[in-house]
């Protein structure tokens, strides 16, 4: 079940999804998660707020609660920079997307996780 953060973290990349611009994806019928899916592995940069580039691997895509209407999922970064925030992030292959990213996994992990949260209309 999502919490009420990452519901609100799930809508806010919704919506900023709705507004990124075109990437080598568009103008086909292949879904935001089938987009991350296909870059599984790959290294995206992520800027800050503050001006600042940090820079993360994509290392899982997951599928979320089903609904007929609505695609769910989540997708996971590790990088050492990386932090808790709301980034501007930036891949060749994906283009540009506002994504908010909240720590995850167990407290003390040595690997630092990040997860991004999806629900976009089908």
């Amino acid at each position: 079940m999502l919490h009420r953060r990452a519901v609100l973290a799930a809508l806010s990349s919704a919506l900023a999804a709705a507004m990124a611009p075109a990437s080598v994806f568009a103008g086909t019928n292949v879904t935001r998660r089938e987009q991350f899916s296909a870059l599984l592995g790959h290294s995206f940069r992520f800027a800050t707020s503050a001006g600042d580039t940090v820079v993360a691997k994509l290392v899982s895509v997951d599928e979320g609660p089903q609904c007929s209407e609505l695609e769910q999922f989540s997708v996971a970064f590790e990088g050492e920079s990386i932090t808790e925030d709301r980034y501007e992030a930036r891949h060749p292959d994906f283009g540009k997307l506002n994504i908010t990213l909240i720590r995850s996994g167990p407290p003390g992990s040595k690997r630092n996780r990040h997860r991004a949260y999806f629900s976009n209309f089908a």
